[in-house]
């Protein structure tokens, strides 16, 4: 009985999507989909298919730079941190990680305040 394997092309492309980050799991399927339906609008499929691949990097990128996120990450520390769930010290560890993200992200420089770490310590002694 002869052995029944994948396309190499679906092989590659399982293996693209299971190491790459969820972000570019997410534009390559969407890329996907939108190729597949630019035939069916008269559209160039390729052009649809980088277009595609834009989309979610745009509203991932959008989503984790908001301060909406920034202090919903670090209510959940601070919650995990009264909860018993993490350590105070890696609490503060990840709150420093999460405002130095911040800091670089929006000026460029990644100074961290040390007025706002300060802050941390007392709020968890």
């Amino acid at each position: 009985m002869p052995e029944i394997e994948p396309p190499s092309w679906l092989r590659t492309w399982v293996a693209t999507l299971v190491s790459s980050t969820t972000a570019a799991s997410l534009g390559v399927s969407l890329g996907a989909i939108l190729s597949l339906i630019a035939p069916y609008l008269g559209a160039n499929p390729w052009s649809w298919f980088f277009a595609g691949t834009c989309i979610p990097q745009g509203i991932l990128a959008f989503l984790y730079t908001t301060d909406w996120m920034f202090e919903r990450r670090l209510d959940t520390l601070k919650r995990w941190c009264d909860e018993r769930k993490i350590t105070p010290e890696r609490y503060r560890l990840d709150a420093d990680r999460a405002r130095m993200a911040i800091a670089t992200t929006l000026w460029h420089d990644g100074k961290l305040d040390r007025s706002c770490t300060s802050q941390v310590q007392t709020e968890t002694s």
